[in-house]
């Protein structure tokens, strides 16, 4: 269900990576009972669940569990930069002899039912590479790619023959492409998943630090996965506490679950963690990803990046005078044309929000009461003012603006592209030292 990926979304940054993982695999196959034991095991722990890559919160450090705390699940002993990525989920889709299929084992040492097992062993060596058919797969070639980038970091993958770059093997196929078509359709099941999604998130704090510095090894790869994909959209690389790789990628809403485990099946073939958060054009996003994508530096998109225009507030300004409208600039008269204008201004979404108001150049006695919060449907920013002096003084905005704005629905939220090429626009000098470049 497509609920339910958003809500594991939410759990992104908190949750230990490789049980989100897992998790997402599990959801992709629909199965309910597995994702709950899953979840129940992550909210019941005494204490959160190591993250792999903070040794301050692993067993070693919190020391030995007392006879009053439960022995932690978690992972091996090795610290997780120590020992490489080793995904554990064996799996075989037809029935054996029994008839039974073979359940899964996750990456966290955890019973069938999620409890903790410390002491159990694995009877047989895990199975390399996530769910599918036959062999793994292989990772798509990406030798013959290469990202064309401008110098607003937009990103279009283009094969030796100028064909679009395609991942091959693609080894996860759901049985059905519905996100989560295999969730019985019980709302009381439901309801109970997302009852443990929520406490898994409540009682797993956690903070991080993005950063756009750094090129991995690994972008080729989620980059030649994610173009590989049907309805993907964009996919943006950033590093987690200065050591660790996150991909995030937009794409259609009912793609988001398969897209998801495609490129994390990519990335485990070539031996990456696969830290990967896929969200839709209006996924309301958690903090986690909005603070994320602020420091993404875009590596693809499927569609080739668009001028953003900026359309300013006053017709000039002088040291004297400060700024100033024309005697020329024309007044909005009719109150109905008026108002489907303060529709359209007031519907754009704050892009980026000033801490000063202006002065009112027009009342007889300035104040500082004109909000300057830049705002913009995708194609055009302009500034709050516009709609001040358009709705108290009837001083129509920018006549270019007023052109886009009369043929032009009001606008909505922008989808997480869209943002990041207005923000780009705006501060063309912060995205060139991110830019990502291949070969």
């Amino acid at each position: 269900m497509q609920e339910l990926h958003t809500h594991l979304l939410a759990l992104a940054g908190h949750a230990p990576d490789p049980w989100l993982i897992i998790a997402r695999e599990v959801l992709a196959e629909g199965d309910t009972a597995r994702l709950t034991s899953l979840l129940t095991a992550l909210t019941t722990a005494r204490s959160p669940l190591p993250h792999d890559d903070h040794p301050a919160t692993s067993p070693q450090a919190a020391g030995p569990p007392t006879e009053a705390e439960p022995a932690r699940t978690g992972r091996a002993s090795q610290r997780q930069d120590e020992t490489p990525w080793q995904p554990t989920r064996a799996r075989n889709r037809k029935a054996g002899a029994s008839g039974e299929r073979v359940r899964p084992r996750p990456f966290l040492e955890m019973g069938a039912e999620g409890q903790a097992s410390p002491a159990a062993a694995p009877t047989q060596p895990p199975a390399q590479g996530l769910p599918g058919d036959g062999p793994a797969g292989q990772a798509g070639v990406v030798d013959a790619c290469s990202v064309s980038e401008t110098a607003q970091g937009r990103g279009s993958l283009v094969s030796g023959d100028g064909s679009a770059g395609q991942a091959g093997g693609g080894r996860f196929q759901p049985r059905d492409r519905r996100a989560g078509a295999g969730f019985a359709e019980s709302g009381h099941e439901r309801d109970r998943v997302i009852g443990l999604l929520k406490a898994a998130l409540q009682s797993h704090p956690a903070q991080h630090r993005f950063s756009p510095d750094g090129r991995d090894e690994h972008d080729r790869v989620a980059v030649a996965a994610v173009a590989g994909q049907r309805g993907t959209e964009a996919c943006w690389a950033v590093t987690r506490d200065g050591t660790d790789r996150v991909y995030l990628v937009q794409a259609e809403d009912d793609v988001l679950i398969a897209v998801t485990v495609e490129v994390q099946n990519a990335l485990t073939a070539a031996g990456a963690i696969p830290r990967v958060e896929v969200f839709g054009a209006d996924t309301r996003l958690p903090d986690y990803h909005e603070t994320a994508l602020q420091s993404a530096v875009l590596l693809w998109s499927a569609t080739p990046a668009r001028p953003v225009r900026v359309a300013p507030v006053f017709d000039g300004a002088s040291a004297n005078r400060g700024p100033w409208f024309s005697p020329a600039r024309e007044l909005v008269v009719d109150a109905d044309e008026r108002q489907k204008l303060l529709d359209f201004l007031d519907g754009g979404e704050v892009v980026m929000a000033a801490e000063n108001h202006l002065p009112d150049v027009l009342a007889k006695s300035p104040a500082d009461v004109v909000p300057a919060d830049l705002r913009s449907d995708g194609a055009w920013v302009w500034s709050a003012a516009s709609g001040y002096f358009l709705d108290r003084h009837l001083v129509a905005p920018d006549p270019a603006l007023v052109e886009h704005a009369v043929v032009t629905a009001p606008p909505g939220r922008l989808s997480p592209l869209e943002r990041h090429r207005v923000r780009a626009a705006l501060s063309p000098s912060a995205e060139e030292g991110s830019l990502w470049r291949a070969g």
